[in-house]
């Protein structure tokens, strides 16, 4: 059943994206998420979705309410102080684990402090500039010349390594012969 009211929320939120259930933000909160999304959404079509809940909801999946919602990348869920963050399979790939952990971390960390309202700001701009960005970290994509030419250089071999070995072999190869070359010079004092 609250899995049920839950996917219901996430429907309705597709529409404003935040779904604030235990009422901890501020209608001015609720504006800036709408715009980041909206900007969000205008580049790239994704958006992120606020739910709040209570401490009751707290084992509900944030991944299972991204699968719900079909048109969202993500999902911020705070249930009481519990913070997670879901993520659909198509933007994980932005993502490490480090950097959900980090910025689920500084999230549950404002709502214990009683800064749900920042936090979640912070939380959902940084979620979005990773999406809009992709995996140039925030650049936007590399050019597609750019990308052919660093696909010929990793995968034609033609990267140059192979030229510093060869440059050492002839080093390794000249010093054993200045070590062990014969003497042409005569020595003070050898029969000639």
């Amino acid at each position: 059943m609250i899995l049920r009211s839950l996917i219901a929320l996430v429907v309705w939120a597709s529409v404003t994206y935040v779904t604030d259930g235990a009422s901890m933000l501020s209608k001015d909160t609720i504006a800036r998420v709408n715009q980041i999304n909206a900007a969000l959404s205008a580049r790239t079509g994704k958006s992120v979705l606020v739910i709040t809940g209570t401490a009751a909801g707290a084992h509900t999946d944030a991944n299972s309410l991204v699968a719900a919602s079909r048109s969202s990348a993500a999902v911020v869920y705070i249930a009481g102080t519990h913070v997670q963050i879901g993520l659909s399979p198509e933007v994980r790939r932005f993502f490490s684990p480090a950097v959900t952990g980090r910025i689920g971390g500084d999230l549950s960390r404002s709502v214990r402090s009683g800064q749900a309202d920042a936090g979640t700001v912070d939380a959902v701009g940084e979620i979005a500039d990773r999406i809009a960005g992709g995996a140039s970290g925030g650049h936007g994509p590399a050019p597609a010349r750019v990308i052919a030419a660093q696909e010929r250089w990793n995968y034609s071999g033609s990267d140059g390594s192979w030229l510093w070995w060869i440059l050492g072999f002839i080093g390794v190869l000249v010093l054993i012969r200045v070590a062990f070359a014969r003497r042409t010079e005569p020595r003070a004092g050898a029969p000639s």
